[in-house]
């Protein structure tokens, strides 16, 4: 259930190093609601929060294993109360394509409260390639940078914000 199996270098860097998390809760759902750093890495974190529950709440409902996704957001809602607010609120259902826009905030740039925060605001396209064989189940995101994005000069990769490295 939207579980991590494996990242790359540049995934850990600019999202989130999975492998640093307990095994059982490595899935984005744990990420965006129970680590603060996910709210500096999103530069649209609350409309990406709901989106998210949104699609949890759909697949939850027309999955057969919709009850094991329910105690997975019971236990964060029971630990969040972002989780708990968004999950009450009854989002809409969100029905997106394979590929859809998401802002981030560049490795080392994501404190919200930088000056020139919008400065290192990159829009990554998010692509969901899922496999076309029958009864195949596992799904890969690609986070892909704009063609013509340039990093700045060296930076720390640890964020400002959380006063650590991204985890």
């Amino acid at each position: 259930m939207w579980n991590f199996q494996g990242q790359n270098a540049e995934f850990a860097r600019w999202i989130c190093d999975f492998t640093a998390m307990p095994a059982d809760e490595r899935t984005i759902l744990h990420w965006f609601f129970l680590h603060e750093h996910s709210k500096h890495v999103m530069v649209e974190w609350e409309y990406e929060a709901t989106a998210l529950m949104s699609l949890v709440r759909g697949w939850a409902m027309r999955s057969r294993r919709g009850h094991e996704l329910t105690a997975v957001v019971n236990d964060i809602c029971d630990r969040s109360p972002d989780a708990k607010r968004i999950w009450a609120g009854g989002t809409d259902l969100l029905v997106q394509g394979p590929s859809r826009p998401m802002l981030f905030r560049e490795p080392g740039y994501t404190d919200p409260r930088q000056a020139d925060d919008r400065h290192h605001h990159v829009r990554l396209t998010i692509t969901t390639l899922t496999p076309v064989r029958a009864g195949e189940s596992h799904r890969v995101l690609a986070f892909l940078l704009p063609e013509d994005y340039t990093a700045p000069t060296a930076s720390s990769d640890a964020c400002l914000a959380c006063h650590a490295a991204p985890t």
